[in-house]
This record gives structure tokens, sequence and C-alpha cells, in this order.
């Protein structure tokens, strides 16, 4: 038994069908469930089968689960562990930042069309593929910094930049008018 993340899988075959697992749903749902930001799967030595054993990132705890049941009872325990912090309180409820002049703190609440902007804004600046949205690295990346935050498909990210030229668009008409 080991534990691997899915990007080491030496089977060339393996990446390909792990991204046609990721893509294609039985249940036509928006893609793989969060909570693979939280936990490791263990894979069966030299192979790509899941032995229904996960370590939650926080605890190092195994938990025993058939992969055949779905991620319910993996959202359950991470509900019950005690390193787990989750940030799902009152949402209307500002938190407080200390990234504003001289550390003053200052309140502040999560957005996501703000953070859905300016991602696509950071596609564009850093001439990213709009495929970077769904990469593994990116998207435990965000699990981890902001875990409130959806991310979004290479699709929507698409529709968000093109929304942002019309808006330039339309500003750099108003300029020229004047």
């Amino acid at each position: 038994m080991s534990v691997m993340d899915e990007s080491t899988c030496n089977d060339p075959n393996a990446a390909v069908t792990k991204k046609r697992q990721k893509t294609e749903s039985k249940t036509g749902h928006h893609g793989p469930s969060g909570v693979w930001n939280h936990f490791n799967k263990h894979f069966k030595e030299g192979t790509t089968k899941y032995l229904g054993e996960y370590d939650c990132k926080y605890c190092q705890n195994v938990i025993l689960t058939p992969s055949t049941q779905g991620t319910n009872s993996l959202w359950h325990y991470l509900k019950g562990c005690k390193n787990f912090h989750s940030f799902e309180g009152d949402k209307n409820q500002p938190l407080i930042s200390f990234s504003g002049a001289g550390g003053q703190p200052s309140a502040w609440r999560f957005d996501q069309e703000k953070c859905r902007k300016s991602l696509a804004k950071m596609i564009i600046i850093d001439e990213l593929l709009f495929s970077h949205v769904e990469k593994e690295g990116f998207r435990s990346f965000c699990g981890e910094m902001q875990p409130k935050f959806h991310v979004i498909s290479r699709t929507t990210v698409t529709k968000d930049i093109i929304g942002i030229f019309n808006e330039e668009k339309k500003k750099l008409k108003g300029h020229m008018k004047e």
C-alpha cells in the first residue's frame, strides 16, 4: 500500500484515465468534489486503484470508506476534525484582515464574483492558458488559500475574460468619443 498524489503515478495511461474521470461524471455535477483538497488518497501498490483509505491533511488520521459510497463520509469527518478550522460561520460576518496600509486591521467579506474577476485578470496579465484553472495544483492551491472559493472551469473563465474585454472596449469607445 502506498500514498501517492494523482500527479505522481508512473503509468502514462493512468493520467489520461484520471483526467477523464475528473471531467466525466455519472451524476452530471460540476467536476471533482472539493473534499479532495482536504484528503490524500491511498492507492494499491503500482496501480491507480483506490483502497478506500484516505489521510486527513489536518490530523493525519486514516479514514476507511469504500470509494463507491461517494464523499459524504469524508465531508462528515471533516466537520468533526479538531484540526480543521472551517470558515463557514455567519456568511454576513466580516473577517479581519491586516494587509492594509501600515498593518491596520480592516474588515472584509468573501465575494465569489470579485475573486472570479481577479482570477480572469490574472490570466490576462500573466498570459496563462484558460485551462490553467482546471489543473490539480491550481485547484489545490485555491482550496488551501480560500476554501470558500469555488474554482471555475475554463469555459467560465473564458466568458469572464470576454466580459472584461467588452467592458474595456466600451470604456475605450467612450474615451474616443470625447
